[in-house]
């Protein structure tokens, strides 16, 4: 799965307290992860799971469900009590891929001082783009195929 690789690069950094928006798939991927990464016993009359060796990381990952008909901005306020106020958090939504140091990402946020930091890359213009001035967003734009199903 592409996942893993993008958790992968998020442990790696020492970011491993992670949340992810989603259903029962993800939960099933999760709740079965070390287990398919270890050599395992199975006691078969009551269930217990002894494990010898395992190539799981050190995540803890908090799987909310959101439901199938939540927007983005409802997934994201379903986040907010896992959240303390004064916590930054790093967000990624939709099929984006990046390859992004969150360490200097992190330090960067912290010196401007500014409620958001937005990342993003430049695929083909499917939805709209960024209208940056600098370092700020001044803008979205919608793309035309985005308008003309509206």
């Amino acid at each position: 799965m592409a996942y893993h690789a993008d958790f992968f690069c998020v442990w790696r950094l020492g970011f491993r307290d992670l949340s992810w928006l989603q259903g029962y798939i993800i939960k099933e991927y999760f709740l079965n992860y070390r287990l398919h990464l270890s050599d395992v016993t199975v006691n078969i009359v009551n269930g217990a799971i002894d494990y010898h060796r395992s190539g799981a990381e050190d995540w803890r990952v908090s799987l909310i469900e959101t439901g199938d008909a939540t927007m983005t901005g409802g997934r994201i306020k379903r986040i907010r009590d896992y959240l303390t106020d004064d916590e930054a958090f790093f967000l990624t939504y939709g099929d984006g891929v990046a390859d992004i140091d969150l360490s200097k990402l992190l330090a960067f946020h912290k010196a401007h001082g500014r409620l958001a930091t937005v990342t993003s890359v430049l695929p083909p213009g499917r939805f709209g783009a960024l209208e940056l001035e600098g370092n700020l967003v001044k803008n979205f734009v919608k793309s035309l195929l985005v308008m003309a199903q509206a």
